[in-house]
C-alpha cells in the first residue's frame, strides 16, 4: 500500500542523498518539525511553540542517548536562525514540503506538535513520534510512539476553525 504514496523519483533521490549524508556523520537522527507560520493562529496558537520551547524538547531527547552522537534534522515552514541550534549537531531539510516530510520519515525518531504532517511521516516511515504537548516534560524513550499506537478523539465545533483532534497513546 505505501508504494502508492511514494513521492516522485526526483524527490526520493533528493531525500536519499540528504539523509545518507547526515547519517554518515551521526548515530541517532531525530527529525524535528518546527511548525510556525500558520500554527500561530491555528486553534488560537494552541500548538504554537517558540524555538526556545523546541530546544527544551530537543535537549531532553538528546539526553536519551548519552553515549551516542545525536543529530537533529530540522524542518520548518519558516526560516530558522542558526544561532539557536549552534550548540547541537543539526541539519536542515531542503525546505521543500514533500522532501522535508519524506525526509522526516527516514529519521530514527520524530518530534513535532500535533500535526498531520508529522503523523504522516511517522506512518509512512514507520518511525516513532513524540507529539509535543508539554515543553517542560523530561522525555522517556516510551514517549516516542508508533502511529498504530495513537488514538484520537475528535472535538467538533460548528466553527470549523475550532475543530480539533486530541491524540493520545
Amino acid at each position: 500500500m505505501l508504494t502508492y504514496f511514494q513521492p516522485l523519483k526526483s524527490y526520493q533521490l533528493n531525500v536519499a542523498k540528504l539523509i545518507s549524508n547526515i547519517r554518515s556523520q551521526t548515530d541517532v537522527l531525530i527529525g524535528v518539525h518546527i511548525r510556525h507560520g500558520d500554527y500561530q493562529q491555528h486553534q488560537n496558537g494552541r500548538y504554537f511553540y517558540l524555538v526556545e520551547d523546541y530546544l527544551k524538547v530537543m535537549e531532553s531527547a538528546k539526553m536519551l542517548f548519552p553515549n551516542k552522537k545525536v543529530t537533529f534534522f530540522i524542518c520548518s515552514n519558516q526560516k530558522q536562525n542558526d544561532e539557536y541550534f549552534q550548540h547541537l549537531s543539526y541539519a536542515y531539510g531542503n525546505n521543500h514540503i514533500i522532501e522535508d516530510m519524506y525526509s522526516l520519515a527516514e529519521c530514527d525518531y520524530i518530534i513535532g506538535p500535533p500535526s498531520s504532517y508529522t503523523m504522516w511521516a511517522s506512518f509512512y516511515g514507520k518511525r516513532p513520534l513524540y507529539m509535543i504537548r508539554d515543553v517542560n516534560k523530561t522525555l522517556d524513550i516510551e514517549d516516542f510512539v508508533h502511529f498504530h499506537q495513537w488514538q484520537g478523539v475528535f472535538y467538533y465545533n460548528e466553527d470549523w476553525s475550532k475543530n480539533f483532534w486530541e491524540w493520545t497513546h
